[in-house]
């Protein structure tokens, strides 16, 4: 194999990296991130996910209810000693005779959903995207040219303002 050379003839007469500083203040010469106002909506979002993922892990394996006098029985019968309860998912009950009976949440992930649902409208309203792009539309069936141009309005502008942003930096954007 060929070792490529060491230094290629670019054409450049300048450096090739050039900086675009996005939303830029007279105090802060790197620009504003087009993110800042985003990351706390991703953190919640994050939040929200993980814990339902968390509720969903916890309750897909039932714990067993047990009464204590089927409990101590299945001890001694099966010479099993002094079992660890909490690593086989069981739960003494008391002396009352109690069936035994899986025990499962029956708490609902719709509000977490829900939640998550608003975060995400918030983010794009936050980040200036469009719904539509999301697939967060609230039309049925498919819009017409005119209409979905009319409901990307802001999302256009967006990138029309990058544009601007980066016109100077890439020539001939």
């Amino acid at each position: 194999a060929t070792r490529p050379p060491k230094t290629i003839e670019t054409g450049l007469e300048d450096f090739a990296l050039e900086h675009v500083p996005n939303w830029r203040t007279a105090k802060d010469y790197h620009g504003i991130s087009e993110y800042r106002d985003t990351q706390g909506i991703f953190a919640s979002i994050n939040a929200r996910v993980t814990q339902s993922d968390q509720i969903m892990h916890r309750h897909s394996d039932p714990a067993l209810s047990l009464p204590a006098d089927m409990y101590n029985d299945l001890v001694t019968r099966y010479g099993l000693g002094n079992i660890d309860k909490a690593a086989l998912d069981i739960v003494r009950l008391g002396e009352n005779g109690e069936k035994p009976e899986y025990i499962t949440w029956d708490g609902m992930l719709s509000d977490n959903l829900a939640y998550i649902d608003k975060m995400v409208n918030m983010l794009a309203l936050v980040s200036e995207t469009a719904p539509q792009l999301l697939n967060q539309g609230q039309w049925g069936g498919d819009l017409s040219g005119k209409a979905l141009k009319v409901l990307l309005l802001r999302t256009l502008a967006k990138v029309n303002r990058s544009r601007l942003y980066y016109s100077e930096a890439i020539p001939n954007l």
